[in-house]
């Protein structure tokens, strides 16, 4: 919207910014960072819609540890620990562990409704994420659904309309 005001004898024109050009230019300033970012190989950056999928066999490491958490006898812990060991070794490179609570940042983007979710540890760490809108009818309520996705070691995930996450974040 344009409008014009008087300033002394002049008349000088105002520009009005429609919340929908904000998002725009925060998203155009937002891509050529994640140009910038993924051109120098430091962080990798992911789009929410493009985000980490995890293997089957990453899923199978990943309720390993939840057992191990969950047991409660020194042998059964042994066995689980040398199982995960044993899993971890033979996935290298690929090996996922929980996020611990407060390990994952989460930044605004300005003034929209995305966020950066950054992952500042050397390991590949699971995270759940659901966005506002992702929901599912359950009994007769409606529930949100989170996902489970993995961030690479100083991985970066591009969430828009961030809802919750498990386990919590650290905000900046």
């Amino acid at each position: 919207m344009l409008r014009d005001f008087e300033k002394g004898t002049k008349t000088i024109p105002r520009t009005i910014v429609s919340s929908d050009m904000k998002t725009f230019i925060w998203l155009l300033a937002l891509c050529l960072i994640a140009v910038t970012v993924a051109a120098s190989g430091d962080t990798p950056v992911y789009e929410w819609s493009k985000r980490l999928e995890l293997t089957r066999e990453q899923q199978q490491l990943l309720r390993l540890y939840d057992d191990m958490e969950h047991s409660r006898e020194p042998v059964e812990q042994a066995s689980l620990a040398e199982s995960v060991k044993r899993l971890a070794t033979k996935l290298g490179a690929d090996a996922v562990r929980p996020s611990k609570p407060g390990e994952i940042t989460v930044s605004r983007l300005g003034d929209t409704d995305i966020f950066a979710v950054h992952n500042p540890s050397k390991d590949s760490v699971a995270i759940t994420i659901a966005v506002k809108g992702d929901e599912q009818q359950i009994g007769t309520r409606m529930g949100s659904i989170g996902r489970l996705t993995y961030l690479p070691p100083s991985g970066t995930l591009i969430v828009p309309n961030l809802y919750w996450t498990t386990p919590r974040t650290a905000q900046k």
